[in-house]
């Protein structure tokens, strides 16, 4: 590993004689005789005077106190600089001794190192990471200089972060700009995010995954327009006032968490995407009722949720999905909703409401301003009993309701009269069994046991591999 000092942008200070022809010296600090003489005083026209003194304000010749003064040229000196890679052991790391800007990514890739050789960093211009399966990390002594680094920390065995007071910034500040954020997983003591005391987080992603003792994100200050925030299986992470000010969230992800409300995003009004799954605790989701704007809703697998909110001033979404929410009763929600249109949050395809396997659904009602969108599928909810789709006047591709048992014959009538390119509503009745052949080859949904009941074993074989399989399992309906 090699550490370098670029050449200074400045150079060394140039000391300057005063004007006159300078006298050479001897090596002793005493004129050398140059066998010129000087000529006697009487001989001299000019009058004598004293040599101005610097500062002297009566004389405009006069060199100044600073400019007297010879110049620090270690001011001037650019920073020990250094480009590693993966580190993989002790005496590699013990070579970046002395380096104060990583002009790549630092990976600590070995099992309890010890960063005390980074004591003099404080730019990593690609990110500082440290674990994240490659080895826990004992403690952080030795980044307390560390001052702009996006940061992952993975298994670090630390209850805090004061080691890393100095860290101001998540942007390196370096030029093409590295935008990887904070991530904090797996640390299996980490009881507190105290120390770290970022000046700002901008857009800057946030994941903070699997800290079974994490109690509070109160030492970020997550600003009004957000980017992608992340949290994800902190059992003990209940204190999340630090998101109350997030009006705007580029991608939410919100899974594993043991909170009963979402009043902490009481303040959010607009979205890319939000994801709410695997919330054991989660029966109350008004906190996101004032939503306005959203690209992609989903509520996947909360098996304690029972009823949505209203959602009275969402006029725009660009999907909205519900899947495997077992208690869930009745999504008559969405009054003002006009189209389901547009792509997602990535740019893929959206406009589509997908409703999936809650097991005690009912009622589905959507309101009588909706009157277009990209894609409907209804599938495998086995108590839905009434679907009203409100003012829907044409679907631009795909219209999907399959084994519904339950479904009146009137909402099947009604949603068979919607006008749809690809339209496939069937199973939702007492039928004569498994169909063979099956009538429904080649949609990218698998009709088979034990995926579906439309058709025999072996009719559907195209659908029916496994990553036919996989799209009826976890990607419903989709035709990509």
């Amino acid at each position: 590993m090699l550490l370098y000092r670029a050449t200074p942008i400045l150079g060394a200070a140039l000391l300057l004689s005063s004007c006159g022809s300078s006298a050479a010296t001897d090596g002793s600090g005493a004129p050398e005789e140059t066998g010129t003489s000087a000529p006697p005083a009487s001989d001299v026209d000019a009058p004598e005077s004293n040599p101005a003194a610097p500062g002297d304000p009566s004389n405009p010749d006069a060199p100044s106190e600073e400019s007297s003064q010879p110049s620090d040229s270690s001011s001037a000196e650019a920073p020990v600089t250094c480009a590693p890679e993966l580190i993989e052991s002790q005496a590699e790391l013990d070579a970046l001794e002395g380096c104060e800007v990583a002009t790549t990514g630092i990976v600590i890739g070995f099992e309890g190192a010890d960063l005390r050789p980074l004591h003099a960093l404080r730019i990593a211009a690609e990110g500082l990471t440290l674990g994240s399966g490659s080895g826990s990390v004992d403690s952080l002594e030795g980044l307390e200089n560390l001052e702009r680094a996006p940061l992952t920390l993975g298994s670090v065995l630390v209850e805090d972060l004061h080691s890393l007071r100095s860290l101001k910034s998540l942007q390196s500040g370096v030029e093409p700009s590295f935008d990887g954020g904070l991530t904090i997983t797996d640390c299996p003591n980490l009881k507190t995010l105290a120390g770290l005391e970022l000046d700002a987080l901008g857009k800057a992603p946030v994941r903070i995954l699997a800290n079974p003792l994490l109690a509070s994100l109160s030492s970020l200050a997550f600003p009004a327009e957000a980017g992608l925030v992340e949290l994800e299986a902190n059992p003990s992470l209940r204190d999340l006032s630090a998101l109350h000010g997030i009006e705007h969230v580029d991608d939410l992800q919100f899974w594993d968490m043991p909170q009963e409300t979402l009043d902490d995003f009481a303040g959010l009004r607009s979205a890319g995407s939000i994801s709410l799954s695997d919330n054991a605790a989660l029966v109350d989701a008004s906190g996101i009722a004032q939503l306005e704007s959203v690209d992609s809703l989903t509520f996947q697998r909360n098996p304690a949720l029972r009823t949505l909110p209203p959602f009275a001033q969402l006029t725009r979404a660009a999907g909205i999905g519900f899947y495997e929410n077992p208690v869930l009763e009745r999504i008559d929600s969405f009054p003002v909703l006009g189209s389901l249109v547009g792509a997602d949050a990535a740019g893929v395809d959206g406009g589509t409401l997908e409703i999936v396997e809650n097991a005690s659904l009912s009622v589905v009602a959507l309101s009588p301003t909706l009157h277009v969108a990209n894609g409907i599928r209804i599938l495998r909810n086995p108590n839905l009993a009434s679907v009203e789709l409100g003012g829907l006047q044409a679907i631009e591709q795909a219209l999907v309701v399959v084994s519904n048992p339950a479904l009146d014959v009137g909402s099947a009538a009604r949603l068979e009269a919607i006008p749809a390119p690809f339209e496939k509503i069937a199973g939702n009745q007492p039928g004569p069994g498994l169909a063979s052949p099956c009538p429904f080859v080649r949609d990218r949904l698998c009709d088979e046991p034990p995926v579906d009941n439309l058709c025999a074993v072996g009719t559907d074989t195209v659908d029916c591999n496994n990553d036919g399989q996989w799209i009826a399992e976890h990607d419903p309906g989709r035709n990509e």
